[in-house]
């Protein structure tokens, strides 16, 4: 029941307490960011969907790498709460540059940002 600006800041929290410099910039038109971490010089888009019933498909991702390639991004996150399409998951699980993070590695991603709090 969170909407997606809450889902967004809590995504920012949690790359806060992995340890990355982050700040949120989603909005209406926020060109594919919804926010930015720094870590070890080194910069990475995050794009989060927050989807109960819908997954995310092979075009959004596609979209995203073009946002991440533009900006010369290290990694973009593309976070979903939901999944993946096949074809997204086909073109982009093994490209270095895009991390494909459904609720399964969120909720990973989740508990190990918990126990990394110092």
């Amino acid at each position: 029941g969170m909407p997606p600006e809450e889902f967004e800041k809590e995504i920012v929290a949690m790359f806060i307490r992995l340890g990355y410099r982050t700040k949120h910039v989603g909005h209406s038109h926020d060109g594919g960011i919804d926010a930015i971490a720094k870590k070890d010089g080194e910069e990475y888009l995050i794009q989060c969907k927050k989807y109960s019933t819908s997954v995310a498909g092979v075009n959004e991702v596609r979209a995203f790498n073009g946002v991440v390639s533009s900006h010369l991004a290290k990694k973009g996150f593309f976070i979903t709460t939901n999944n993946f399409t096949t074809e997204a998951i086909r073109e982009f699980e093994n490209n270095p540059r895009i991390e494909l993070v459904d609720s399964f590695k969120l909720l990973e991603y989740y508990k190990s940002s918990l126990n990394a709090r110092v």
